[in-house]
């Protein structure tokens, strides 16, 4: 368009412009898909309408229940489940105890029959059972139209598989996430040109509107928020990438596992994270671990790597998974670390050294890594290095050396 002063920036100087242009074939034709992506498009595009108004009318139903004082969601971790919607549909006949209606529980549920009797003992008149009533017919109608939706939808997507199986490779995309994407931009990527023209085109970049002198909004459009099984699986991707990438580069890979952070709420808040309400956490860690390295192993792209574990209940098992990634390439690829923030101190510095031994080789031990507060953190290393001695002595039945060479260890 013509820029050259304000006073012609009008509307129909545009047009005028943008007429010309097409006049002289200067205007590349809009995207149209073909018509089986836009029916496609147009069954994706209802199915997210449906679930967003099922979401909606879920949620009504739980604020009709805290009227009445039944606390479902607080016992239930999905209260519109198979036991859940039994219980309900309970509460809408109204002639059960609330004990009964506790007995419909199946499965993990039923540990919790005790606080599930609690949750039940509301105050239901026949106002919360008839609007309860609408509120499940509701539900079961869109979930009915949903069920429908995506039946179709599968049936449209059998010719594309072999793209679905591509993008569901993308952490966090699902067979569902794959129809809306295929959906709204097709299978021929060559029509957008490039990556970036296919990124600014499907709204996941801002981009720069000016029009008369005066900026507008060019955010990226809103989406979906992801849930927490889509960040995990997002963590996941950055950390296989941030592995290859070491394994490209010759660099060594460190993991601190076993961290239980910002602990206390309110002073997260009123501080900020990582400000020191952090503890040893005692959730399960080989099973990820191994799944990790082993991914890594498995196209040959696992770095050197570092393991520090603050439990020092997983001492063993991270002793024993080193062992199953050593491939012979570099001695001593795959480390066991000295004890690392609470257990870097003499005890749990002998505890980590004990258990490489038995189990390990400490002839291939890095030792106690320095770093970036290797000043303030010299006591640890000076203990690291008089305990490594004496744990060595102890296995071969000599007096301490730290005591030899270091009599001020008592």
């Amino acid at each position: 368009m013509p820029t050259t002063s304000r006073r012609c920036q009008t509307d129909v100087k545009d047009a005028e412009w943008i007429a010309d242009l097409v006049r002289h074939g200067l205007v590349r034709p809009s995207f149209v898909p073909p018509p089986e992506i836009r029916e496609l498009r147009d069954l994706v595009r209802h199915r997210r309408t449906l679930a967003e108004t099922l979401a909606s009318e879920r949620n009504r139903t739980l604020k009709l229940l805290e009227t009445a004082n039944i606390k479902l969601s607080s016992v239930a971790t999905d209260v519109f489940g198979v036991s859940g919607t039994a219980m309900l549909r309970a509460l809408v006949e109204g002639d059960m105890a609330p004990e009964a209606m506790a007995e419909l529980a199946k499965g993990r549920l039923r540990t919790k029959l005790e606080p599930l009797v609690k949750a039940l003992q509301g105050r239901v008149s026949e106002h919360h059972r008839f609007l309860l009533r609408l509120h499940l017919r509701r539900l079961d109608e869109i979930e009915r139209d949903l069920a429908e939706l995506e039946t179709r939808i599968a049936e449209r997507m059998r010719p594309y598989r072999r793209q679905v199986g591509l993008l569901k490779r993308i952490p966090g995309v699902d067979e569902i996430g794959a129809a809306e994407i295929l959906a709204e931009t097709g299978i021929d990527m060559t029509v957008f040109g490039n990556a970036r023209r296919l990124a600014a085109w499907a709204g996941v970049c801002p981009g720069n509107h000016e029009s008369a002198g005066k900026k507008k909004s060019t955010a990226a459009r809103k989406g979906k928020a992801a849930n927490a099984a889509q960040h995990a699986k997002f963590a996941s991707y950055l950390m296989l990438e941030f592995g290859r990438w070491d394994a490209k580069r010759g660099w060594t890979k460190q993991l601190h596992l076993g961290a239980l952070r910002n602990n206390n709420t309110r002073l997260l808040t009123k501080l900020g994270p990582d400000t020191g309400f952090d503890s040893i956490g005692d959730f399960s860690q080989t099973r990820a671990l191994s799944r990790y390295l082993d991914t890594l192993d498995s196209t040959d792209e696992l770095p050197r790597t570092v393991l520090y574990n603050l439990n020092p209940a997983d001492n063993y098992a991270f002793a024993t998974m080193i062992g199953n990634f050593q491939d012979g390439s570099v001695p001593g690829k795959m480390q066991f670390g000295s004890g690392w923030w609470f257990l870097d101190q003499k005890e749990a510095m002998e505890w980590q050294i004990n258990a490489l031994s038995n189990l390990g080789l400490l002839s291939r031990f890095v030792g106690m890594l320095t770093d970036s507060r290797s000043f303030l953190s010299y006591p640890r290393h000076e203990y690291f290095r008089r305990t490594l001695p004496d744990s060595a002595s102890a296995h071969i039945g000599n007096r301490p050396f730290g005591q030899r060479y270091f009599p001020i260890i008592k």
